[in-house]
């Protein structure tokens, strides 16, 4: 495995695991899979750092003849590989493996060409291949959860873990792979994780992987809202504001929690109705103190309203170089109306 490959626990004890059997040359492709196997928590095995030769050959000949499920990750460099055409035709021409899981990582054709005619032939009696998806690897996770033998290799200490669900999908999460952090984050939602309901919530509500949903979000939202959980009061709040007319003034109170929670968005908005009048009294200074603890928390769009009150003398004295010096931060952070104003 070179350096650059991620690292994933190989198992190595008795339990039923899932045996994958793919070619180094498409290890990135070919890590997808496997880490897709482990997040969602099956066993699995994989030669990660072992050297060819005649020792190989015994470990990967007792491995497979172990496993419960045997993956072929099928490219055209796998069909042109030595070694994975021996494992293929050990798992299924002399072994009979009755769960041998084909996954294309290329175009299904195109490998197919490059196949050896027994191999072909191999293949061609199983009912089961996929080509892995671009995009959301959800449909292939709903496949390997139908397959009763899969559900044997499931490490179940793991799955009961939500934190660990949890932090697998906020890895991919801050890495913007929503599509995967997607079913991590359900699984630990369902078992009740306060952080990954919001999360879950928050990809509702704004289409992070998949389309916008509301009504998806709004149980997930209200919550870990309800829990106290600052990212998800501001979410319900905007899903109140935006979507549920009627439910304005509740989506204020919502707002007032997140904001009080350290949730900048939320002081931001609570500034903006204040200053507006909307939904509640007009009240420049409390527009002033909301635009404050918002900018307090790194928000431009406060710092750059600030800016605006102190230069129309809004609620406060007009000041231009206090709201030069707002404008600056603003701009410093990236605000584009800011930079105007300088």
């Amino acid at each position: 495995m070179n350096d650059h490959a991620p690292s994933i626990p190989v198992y190595n004890e008795e339990d039923p695991f899932v045996f994958i059997s793919y070619c180094h040359r498409n290890e990135e492709q070919a890590f997808r899979v496997i880490r897709l196997l482990y997040e969602n928590g099956y066993r699995v095995w994989y030669d990660n750092g072992l050297i060819t030769g005649s020792q190989y050959n015994d470990v990967i000949a007792r491995k497979i003849k172990a496993c419960t499920g045997f993956f072929c990750l099928l490219t055209r460099e796998y069909a042109q590989s030595e070694n994975c055409s021996k494992e293929l035709s050990y798992a299924i021409g002399d072994l009979h493996k009755p769960h041998v899981f084909p996954v294309y990582l290329q175009d299904p054709y195109s490998v197919k060409k490059h196949l050896s005619p027994g191999n072909q032939m191999l293949l061609s009696d199983l009912h089961y291949d996929r080509l892995l998806p671009e995009e959301s690897s959800e449909p292939l996770l709903q496949v390997f959860r139908q397959s009763k033998a899969l559900q044997l290799c499931l490490d179940q200490n793991r799955i009961n873990n939500a934190e660990e669900l949890y932090q697998n999908g906020l890895t991919h999460w801050v890495q913007d792979e929503y599509r995967e952090a997607k079913p991590l984050l359900l699984s630990a939602a369902e078992k009740g994780h306060v952080k990954a309901s919001a999360l879950l919530g928050e990809m509702y509500l704004t289409g992070k992987g998949s389309s916008v949903n509301p009504e998806a979000a709004a149980p997930f939202l209200k919550y870990a809202a309800e829990e106290h959980d600052a990212r998800a009061q501001y979410f319900y709040a905007e899903y109140l504001f935006v979507h549920v007319p009627g439910k304005e003034k509740d989506a204020v109170s919502w707002y007032t929690k997140a904001a009080k929670n350290g949730r900048p968005e939320a002081a931001f908005r609570l500034g903006l109705l204040n200053l507006d009048g909307q939904y509640v009294v007009r009240n420049l200074p409390a527009a002033m103190e909301w635009f404050l603890k918002a900018a307090a928390g790194g928000c431009a769009d406060a710092e750059y309203q600030l800016g605006i009150m102190y230069k129309n003398g809004f609620g406060v004295k007009p000041d231009m170089q206090e709201a030069r010096n707002w404008f600056q931060k603003a701009a410093g952070h990236g605000h584009a109306k800011a930079g105007k104003e300088l």
